[in-house]
């Protein structure tokens, strides 16, 4: 029993820990973002697939690099 109280403890202090981290506010950013995908595939179709996302994510949001 003494076990299943300390994996419990500690699993609820990295929660509080993980919680408090997501706690900040920052300001948001005016500059442009960088994104970056990574795939592991060579497959011609997965690849235009891939990059017809990327357009459209780079369509909607103009802040990004291009």
């Amino acid at each position: 029993m003494k076990i299943r109280g300390l994996i419990a403890t500690a699993a609820a202090g990295a929660l509080a820990l993980g919680l408090a981290a997501c706690g900040a506010e920052e300001e948001p950013s005016t500059g442009p973002v960088s994104l970056r995908m990574t795939v592991w595939s060579s497959n011609e179709a997965h690849l235009k697939l891939f990059n017809e996302i990327a357009d459209a994510y780079k369509a909607k949001n103009p802040r990004s690099p291009r």
